[in-house]
């Protein structure tokens, strides 16, 4: 019954050691914070942008004009692709309003955040700087068009802008899980505890990788393999909801009702698929 404190040290080759320390720093924690809480707030905004139009062009029946010439699926992208610019400039525009803000306070005041920024950038130390950030662009990307097509089904389920709450409880609901279980990682990183198993499950899981993989690959947290295992399971969860917005969304666009739920988009789903194969079947015979 006796505690016991243990420190744990990394050796390399040459025989030089450095003390692990599991728990993040001050500066890490509140770096990976921040990250988690810009990166959902865009999301989110993103996702809801991509829905909104969506609904509005189906009860304003600017949609029956548009799918005279455009196809369903580039509809779908071409909404996800403005959403997430759209996000991202409001993002750079803050960014710079930012940085206006903190010069205008240093020559006020005379006091600068040369300090708080320098700290900030000095947790991003990966052995492969450029390369890391090249894959925590992409999955950052990636992720933006994975809950982009999520919204977009959901929104699409949707016939009257009122209803629109109701429709994006999918998309809100899978966006809850992935920051809600990076949350519950950083609170037990912040203390030194690590699981092993689920520390993989949360950088590979599609709906939580995009909201921890990139900061913690830029910090060195994580290897660069960990980092490309990540992005690949990324994407192709993303070609998986693609797929499945190719045989449901057409139909889900020209649907006037009540809200349609899940259930409802796989039997869509099942039965776009069962008639694809059963041309097949015939051709064959």
């Amino acid at each position: 019954l006796k505690e016991e404190n243990y420190s744990i040290y990394s050796v390399d080759r040459d025989g030089n050691t450095t003390k692990y320390d599991a728990a993040l720093s001050q500066t890490e924690y509140t770096v990976t914070y921040f990250y988690l809480m810009v990166i959902l707030f865009a999301v989110i905004l993103a996702g809801s942008k991509v829905a909104e139009l969506l609904v509005t062009e189906k009860t304003s029946r600017v949609m029956e004009y548009l799918l005279t010439n455009i196809r369903p699926l580039a509809l779908l992208v071409g909404k996800v692709i403005s959403a997430t610019l759209a996000v991202f400039t409001i993002l750079a525009a803050l960014a710079v309003s930012l940085g206006i803000s903190l010069g205008i306070n240093t020559a006020v005041s005379g006091h600068g955040m040369d300090a708080t920024f320098s700290d900030a950038l000095s947790v991003f130390a990966g052995e492969h700087l450029i390369l890391e950030t090249i894959i925590s662009v992409v999955v950052i990307l990636t992720g933006f068009l994975f809950y982009g097509f999520i919204a977009g089904i959901a929104g699409a389920t949707v016939t009257k802008v009122e209803e629109l709450s109701e429709g994006l409880k999918l998309f809100s609901f899978a966006v809850i899980i992935g920051a809600y279980l990076v949350i519950a990682f950083m609170m037990f990183a912040n203390v030194g505890e690590t699981f092993g198993t689920f520390d993989y499950f949360i950088y590979y899981f599609p709906l939580s990788s995009m909201f921890i993989v990139p900061v913690y690959l830029l910090m060195g947290k994580i290897s660069l393999q960990t980092g490309l295992i990540s992005l690949l399971i990324l994407a192709a969860s993303t070609v998986l909801i693609w797929f499945f917005a190719s045989k449901v969304f057409e139909t889900v666009l020209y649907h006037n009702g009540n809200t349609m739920k899940l259930k409802e988009l796989i039997e869509i789903y099942k039965s776009k698929k069962k008639n694809v194969q059963e041309p097949e079947v015939r051709n064959e015979k």
